[in-house]
């Protein structure tokens, strides 16, 4: 749902994420990510080479939320993947075909400037790292418990990635820049929803 929204729904042209793979796997590039995608800003539309990746984990309720497939593995695995200029510079390209592909197919909705030539992705610039919490039961203080470890609070503050939590936006999978807080934010968030 969210790679039909954000890509060739009504609304597509109106996120500012554009899915280019899900379940992405790679093991000659050791990686596995729930979704790629490309963050491209409506204001920055003119030009091509204002996108920037953006890495997605899907957790799926709480019971997703720790363990071998957890927030902070990912967190872990994400850390070090990107530290590998190499195989990140690589994961890019492969991010930058992916989108060029579907556009040439028809299946990514948006507007074109006038020279338009595919898009680009620059390795100096961190990517974003978002997650996607669905069907989180607001009574369960799992996730409270989770994103208090001081773990994971040394990526709030990460030299490799910007670390985001996607908010929805009246229910919908739209994903827009606005609607991504940091940890610290998401926290706020949660505080007295006895999450």
């Amino acid at each position: 749902m969210l790679a039909r929204e954000n890509n060739f729904s009504t609304i597509a042209n109106q996120s500012e994420y554009f899915i280019s793979d899900i379940e992405f796997a790679d093991s000659v590039l050791g990686a596995r990510f729930d979704i790629l995608a490309i963050r491209w800003l409506a204001s920055q539309r003119k030009r091509p080479s204002n996108c920037r990746p953006a890495l997605i984990e899907m957790k799926y309720g709480d019971g997703a939320l720790s363990g071998n497939a957890g927030v902070l593995k990912h967190l872990q695995d994400i850390d070090a993947y990107v530290s590998n200029a190499d195989k990140y510079k690589t994961l890019l390209e492969t991010m930058e075909t992916q989108f060029n592909q579907l556009d040439k197919l028809g299946l990514i909705t948006f507007n074109r400037v006038g020279n338009w030539a595919g898009i680009k992705l620059d390795a100096s610039e961190k990517p974003e790292v978002i997650f996607v919490l669905a069907n989180h039961n607001p009574r369960s203080s799992k996730l409270r418990t989770i994103l208090n470890d001081p773990t994971i609070e040394a990526y709030d503050h990460s030299s490799n990635f910007d670390l985001k939590f996607h908010v929805s936006s009246f229910a919908g999978y739209a994903l827009q820049a606005d609607c991504m807080v940091t940890l610290s934010e998401f926290r706020e968030l949660l505080k007295g929803k006895n999450a």
